[in-house]
């Protein structure tokens, strides 16, 4: 693979509203060029053009990946999951959608870790963009701000892996449903409803958020089910999340009983 040459100055055609977390800004960046206004991080994603296409339900583990990569999610939906290598015990951690980046941690480590496993899975087709690692350091000699706002996103992180860990540890199993529902509302694939925000999560999948088993989860949707909080139909994976607006409580939500 070549290496990159990447000057940080270097001037750009515009694109316009073009933000790293915006839901729409999509794969189409891929064959784009940014304003002088861009990031050095953002500049440098594009600079590289290579990317990565990923089908629905299939995973990446980026440890081991070679060569190392720092990766963008461009278009589409992640889910980040750990599994236990006793059992086929698996919890969702986390979710990713376009602008999300990582694969981070191996920027920082002289020494591999082995625990950092983490596994990606795609939720809808996605699009990545890619810079290796070697390139990203390299291009950080010219540009510092690259690691001010690796760790910035990196601080992101931790604030969202810490509030998945006070769910955990103070909500019930019928608050931690209900956040990690709405919590799915945010992502790309969701779709706007008179009520609210449609989603497509499987009981499964909501049991791995949520740190309990399938019919665990299915009892609580129910239970949400009758509350008016949502809209479930029998085993089938559409959801109404009601009186929320990518994750954002509308005037809608003040006619519903609070989760007990």
């Amino acid at each position: 693979m070549r290496q990159v040459e990447w000057n940080p100055n270097a001037p750009f055609h515009s694109l316009s509203a073009f933000n790293l977390h915006s839901r729409n800004w999509g794969y189409a960046v891929g064959q784009a060029q940014l304003s002088n206004a861009a990031s050095a991080l953002q500049k440098l994603f594009l600079s590289c053009k290579k990317n990565r296409a990923l089908k629905k339900r299939e995973t990446i583990i980026p440890y081991l990946e070679n060569p190392k990569c720092l990766y963008m999610v461009a278009k589409g939906s992640m889910r980040i999951f750990l599994s236990n290598m006793d059992s086929e015990g698996v919890v969702c951690i986390g979710h990713l959608k376009p602008g999300d980046l990582f694969a981070e941690q191996g920027l920082f480590d002289t020494v591999p870790m082995q625990l950092a496993t983490a596994t990606f899975q795609a939720r809808t087709d996605v699009q990545l963009l890619c810079v290796r690692h070697d390139d990203l350091q390299r291009a950080a000699q010219s540009a510092p701000s690259i690691y001010s706002e690796l760790s910035s996103l990196i601080n992101q992180r931790l604030g969202d892996t810490t509030e998945k860990l006070l769910q955990m540890v103070f909500d019930d199993l019928e608050q931690r449903c209900y956040k990690s529902l709405v919590e799915l509302t945010r992502l790309p694939d969701a779709l706007t409803h008179p009520r609210g925000m449609q989603i497509s999560v499987t009981r499964i999948e909501l049991a791995q958020m949520t740190g309990c088993n399938r019919e665990s989860a299915g009892r609580v949707l129910r239970i949400l089910n009758d509350k008016g909080l949502i809209e479930a139909n029998g085993n089938g994976s559409q959801i109404v999340v009601h009186g929320v607006r990518h994750g954002i409580a509308t005037a809608l939500r003040q006619e519903v009983a609070p989760c007990a």
